[in-house]
């Protein structure tokens, strides 16, 4: 089965929904929130393997057009990921 093909603003727009970001969410307050095309979500909300599982079940039929979805290493407050262009 051909997966289906993103533009990066929609992946953005519904990875926020997913991720419950709101739109004044900052890292101050401690919440997840997300800058551009990168992702900070607070390991309060969802731990890492939670945030790996939510985009794998995302990206299970569906690929970023022109991109991809890289996870960045082990930080300690926050899981972070972000849509890049190009190939990994």
């Amino acid at each position: 089965m051909d997966k289906i093909k993103v533009k990066p603003e929609r992946a953005i727009k519904e990875l926020k929904e997913i991720f419950e970001i709101k739109e004044d969410a900052n890292f101050k307050n401690g919440e997840s929130f997300q800058s551009g095309e990168k992702f900070y979500i607070n390991k309060k909300h969802l731990e890492r393997h939670e945030v790996i599982e939510k985009l794998q079940d995302y990206f299970a039929d569906k690929v970023v057009e022109g991109g991809y979805v890289e996870v960045d290493p082990i930080t300690f407050v926050f899981t972070t990921f972000e849509i890049k262009q190009g190939q990994p």
